[in-house]
């Protein structure tokens, strides 16, 4: 059970009755806790909050708990009681460490003296006494109602044991070897002993006088702790730190794992028959304690039921083992073995029969044989042969499982499934993977004879039920017409269709009408002999909107002589179901593409309208065909007369849509603009002539005289000044 299992560190336990001690680092510091209860998270001795605490080596002896205390600086031994708390029993520079109590004495390791002594404390009186003060180090000591024991180290490490009563003392063992890490109970002393090259157990008799070794492998026994016969210790046989016990009243021998759990065990201690350790946690560790009890290896016993009859004969085994064994293994007699606890078991050939039964438990083993135990005798009638099958029908993979059920004690079977499979077990197990129909024939004997029983389309096997389907189209503008067919397979008897935009149909091969522009997903279900099965794909159908209508249109020409005939072209966006034309002449049409003859001279407004799914739209094209006649010439100008130079606009005005000009002003001089403007420099009267022309010909027109230039004015010289001689006279009067 756990004793402790809360945050932190939980290490080196010690256990009294049902009472554990152990250090905590759960808080700031290392604290020593106590509690008697599984699970909890224990009680803290020291009540008052240390600034640094440092408590180690707890252990407990009835009310009194005691502990190695650094709250002054060095390690001195604190004592506790549940009556009269927490006190100093060492007050001292120097340290003493590792105390062990038991009873009304407690020991420990000390340096008052200048080296590593043993110095035992009377709680009763207080007094202290040093169990050696030689040079060599004495330490990890154990005690017990009337011994102290302790490790000298004088090189390689001795077991010494003082009497508390006689004040005797003497050495253990002095072998030159490492001994360590003693415990001590009643007359047994154990330690860790390392004689072998590697950490063994051993025990002292202190009655026989002598020594045992425990264990004896390589793998390291360390830390011993012992209570009564019971002798525990860390054992790594396995790999991993574990707690083994060992029962000495019982042979030491027999040692096992106490309570294996898979993660690192440490420092066992014990008291009675219950044990506590140090179990590790992912880097940290909690207490656990286990009580022990004296199990014994278990006493093999069986019965069974019946013990004699003919073949086949099947034979109920019963364990009747005491000691609660863990492990069966049943030998029949037959060659066969078994290891559940209580079998049942065939006997096929006729014989008398020896069964044994072996049990195991954690602390050994035993075995009961039975002679001839079992009586199996020959059958006296040969079978009939008789099987049924579980679920004859269904669909393929079909997996059938036959019972054969005839009587006469079979020993021998055979089956034909009706597919070319067989087999010759008693109870066959058969896979049908093809559909049809199928004969089961079962052939079984005994030593009597043989007998045949066919069971005639027994296996109906059905094609998988699976459901499909196609579209004759899947996507288009709305109103999109659908033509579903079904492509299940299997044989479906009935169909539900939900296409998506809540219509829904049973027809096996639907047409449906999508109405509204969308993505729908459609879903067939199928049923039939076979079962069910469901098909949906998803996004299957897309409904487009139509788009909007457009009305547009050109022509092969759009001008040229009469009659003219006009081949126009539908352009159209939008896809439009009918066309009007109006042509401007009073002419129209139905067609999407018409030819139209113009039989007049003109200019014609043409409009087309369509009309479809997106609308309906027109287009208007203003004197878009022109229809040429001969034109006829005739122009005027804004001067006919006056002074050169002298600029004349001449502005056309013929009819008939001329398409070309020639103009002819009189002096020598022409243009081919349709409006010219043209200067006369010299005098005199000048004739025009205009030629227009068209396609459908050419015209002149001629004004005679038309333009009339006068000369230019003529500016008078300038008067001449007065000569020098008429001065003269002037001034002779």
């Amino acid at each position: 059970m756990h004793i402790c299992t809360v945050s932190g560190a939980q290490e080196r336990p010690d256990i009294d009755g049902n009472r554990v001690v152990w250090e905590d680092s759960r808080s700031e510091g290392r604290y020593i806790y106590h509690s008697s209860t599984s699970g909890g998270g224990g009680q803290r001795v020291t009540t008052e909050d240390l600034e640094h605490a440092d408590q180690r080596y707890p252990s407990i002896s009835g009310d009194f708990i005691v502990w190695q205390d650094r709250r002054h600086g060095n390690s001195e031994i604190y004592l506790f009681s549940h009556s009269s708390g927490e006190r100093r029993i060492t007050n001292s520079t120097t340290d003493q460490q590792m105390p062990v109590i038991c009873g009304d004495h407690v020991v420990w390791y000390d340096t008052r003296r200048g080296g590593f002594d043993i110095c035992l404390y009377n709680i009763a009186t207080g007094e202290e006494t040093y169990l050696d003060c030689s040079p060599v180090t004495q330490w990890r000591p154990a005690l017990s109602d009337d011994y102290v024991v302790w490790e000298e180290d004088s090189g390689g490490g001795d077991i010494w044991i003082y009497g508390i009563q006689t004040r005797e003392k003497r050495a253990i063992t002095q072998n030159g070897a490492r001994q360590t890490y003693p415990a001590i109970s009643g007359r047994l002393i154990a330690w860790e002993d390392y004689r072998s090259g590697w950490p063994d157990i051993y025990i002292f008799d202190l009655d026989a006088d002598r020594e045992q070794k425990i264990s004896d492998n390589p793998a390291a026994q360390v830390s011993p702790a012992i209570s009564g016969d019971i002798l525990v210790w860390e054992d790594k046989r396995s790999g991993t730190w574990e707690i083994y016990v060992c029962d000495l009243a019982r042979g030491a021998g027999i040692q096992v794992p106490l309570a294996p759990t898979g993660r690192e065990q440490i420092y066992p201690a014990i008291s009675g028959e219950r044990i506590a350790w140090q179990n590790d946690r992912d880097g940290r560790s909690d207490i656990y304690a286990f009580a022990y009890a004296r199990r014994m290896p278990p006493v093999a016993e069986f019965s069974v039921e019946p013990d004699a009859g003919a073949v086949p004969l099947s034979v109920s085994f019963r364990d009747r083992s005491s000691g609660d064994p863990d492990t069966w293994e049943w030998d029949f007699g037959d060659g066969e073995v078994w290891t559940e606890q209580n079998p049942l078991h065939t006997y096929d050939e006729p014989g008398e029969y020896t069964v044994s039964l072996t049990v195991n438990n954690r602390f050994g083993a035993d075995t009961v044989t039975k002679t001839a135990l079992i009586n199996a005798t020959p059958p006296t009638e040969p079978p009939v042969a008789r099987f049924t099958a579980l679920e004859p029908w269904g669909i393929a993979p079909l997996k059938v499982l036959f019972s054969e059920e005839s009587p006469g004690e079979p020993t021998a079977w055979l089956w034909d499934f009706g597919d070319g499979g067989s087999s010759t077990s008693q109870n066959a197990k058969h896979i049908y993977t093809e559909p049809g129909t199928y004969d089961v024939t079962l052939t079984c004997s005994n030593m009597a004879g043989s007998a045949t029983y066919t069971r005639h389309s027994y296996i109906t096997v059905l094609e998988p039920l699976k459901a499909d389907f196609s579209a004759n189209v899947t996507e288009g503008r709305r109103p999109l017409s659908v033509i579903f067919t079904d492509r299940s397979s299997g044989s479906p008897a009935s169909w539900e269709w939900d296409f998506g935009d809540g219509g829904s149909s049973r027809e096996q091969g639907p047409t449906h009408i999508y109405q509204d522009a969308g993505t729908y997903a459609v879903r067939l279900s199928v049923s039939g002999d076979a079962g069910r099965d469901v098909n949906e794909k998803i996004g299957y159908i897309r409904v487009i909107a139509p788009t909007p209508v457009v009305a547009g249109f050109a022509a092969n020409v759009t001008g040229g002589r009469a009659p003219l005939s006009v081949a126009f072209t539908d352009g159209s966006e939008g896809d439009p179901g009918s066309w009007s034309w109006k042509f401007g002449d009073g002419g129209t049409s139905n067609e999407q593409n018409p030819v139209h003859v113009y039989q007049k001279p003109g200019r014609y407004t043409v409009s087309l309208s369509v009309v479809g799914d997106g609308g309906r739209d027109t287009v208007t094209r203003d004197g878009y065909i022109t229809v040429l006649g001969p034109p006829s010439a005739d122009f005027t100008v804004n001067v006919t007369r006056g002074a050169a130079p002298l600029a004349v606009q001449f502005r056309d005005t013929s009819s008939g849509e001329a398409t070309s000009w020639l103009w002819d002003f009189g002096d020598a001089t022409s243009s081919n603009e349709q409006n010219p403007v043209h200067t006369y420099t010299t005098a005199g009267n000048y004739t025009i002539n205009l030629t227009v022309g068209n396609a459908a010909g050419k015209a002149i027109a001629v004004k005679e005289g038309y333009i009339s230039i006068s000369p230019a004015p003529t500016v008078p010289a300038p008067a001449r000044p007065p000569s020098g001689g008429g001065s003269g006279g002037g001034s002779g009067s």
